[in-house]
């Protein structure tokens, strides 16, 4: 978030952020290569929680009494 201040006595940092905020217009938002890091941190995420997933549901089928056919 860029914040153009409109005081005359900051007129260097004013075009700094226009400048920027102009920059950050023509550039793509989202670069590849960081939807590829933000999916592969997803994907690390989900593989930490399997493992208690998977023993939850282990857990609640064993607690139940298999029915007999």
């Amino acid at each position: 978030m860029y914040v153009i201040n409109l005081d005359k006595s900051n007129s260097k940092e004013t075009v700094y952020a226009v400048s920027e905020l102009a920059e950050g217009l023509f550039t793509p938002t989202i670069p590849r290569h960081y939807r590829i890091y933000k999916f592969a941190e997803n994907l690390l995420n989900w593989l930490q929680i399997l493992p208690i997933v998977l023993c939850a549901s282990v857990c609640v089928g064993a607690s139940f009494p298999k029915r007999r056919p």
